[in-house]
């Protein structure tokens, strides 16, 4: 965990720990909460392939993400 919250702050993005083991990312006014070095690795990944993309290019990805997370939500819930 230690390693990937080093990674997080070179990138300028701040990181709060939470326990039991949970890493609270806030990142132009968004928070994620991680609970794995996993988790926040592919966060980073996500980040920095976001800072490729054109302004529409971030939107659609944006919006796609949003709703792969809420098809997942809703399957739990079922």
């Amino acid at each position: 965990m230690n390693q990937s919250r080093k990674r997080l702050t070179q990138l300028g993005i701040s990181s709060f720990l939470i326990y039991p083991a949970t890493i609270k990312v806030t990142h132009r006014g968004s928070t994620s909460l991680l609970q794995t070095p996993t988790d926040v690795e592919v966060y980073i990944d996500q980040q920095q392939e976001l800072a490729t993309l054109s302004h529409w290019e971030t939107a659609r990805w944006r919006n796609v993400n949003r709703c792969q997370r809420l098809i997942s939500r809703r399957r739990f819930a079922d």
